[in-house]
């Protein structure tokens, strides 16, 4: 498996704090969904606006990361976590070798990183992770009060791994 981890910021934005704001709410809001099984929910339509350069960015820099690759959509979600709230399974996003799975920490407690088969990483805010989809992982667990604020794209390829990850 090939992850990359890359420090993206958020000059994206003027405002993170109010877009955390927003996410958490939303989250509350979207606590029905968690009596079902779904753990994860879609940005808001009211808020996607306020995304929007960060999936730009996101897809800029998987592109400059593979220059080969050929993106034809996205799906994006957002996973809120906290004590209250975790859901630790592992899973992957795609069966097939292609597509592209990318974690940006919103907002990151000391705990509550990313797992995968062979290691775990503890991510900082700010930063974005780049993995195949077909990777399986999971979210850690925290142990904080404080939220835990992921947002999740996977980019959706035309081409397969063996024609834009290996040079």
């Amino acid at each position: 498996m090939i992850l990359k981890s890359v420090d993206i910021g958020f000059g994206w934005t003027d405002d993170p704090e109010l877009l955390c704001k927003k996410l958490i709410l939303q989250h509350k809001w979207s606590s029905k969904l968690y009596n079902t099984g779904e753990w994860v929910f879609p940005i808001s339509p009211s808020n996607e606006h306020l995304f929007r350069p960060l999936f730009k960015l996101i897809q800029e820099t998987v592109e400059d990361l593979y220059p080969k690759i050929e993106i034809v959509d996205r799906t994006a979600w957002v996973y809120v976590s906290n004590a209250q709230r975790n859901q630790m399974t592992y899973h992957n996003h795609s069966d097939v070798e292609r597509d592209i799975s990318t974690v940006f920490y919103m907002k990151k407690p000391a705990d509550g990183g990313i797992s995968f088969v062979e290691y775990e990483h503890n991510p900082s805010e700010g930063e974005l992770i780049i993995f195949p989809a077909n990777a399986t992982h999971m979210p850690l667990a925290t142990t904080s009060e404080e939220y835990r604020i992921a947002i999740n794209v996977n980019l959706i390829t035309s081409n397969k791994y063996l024609d834009f990850m290996h040079r």
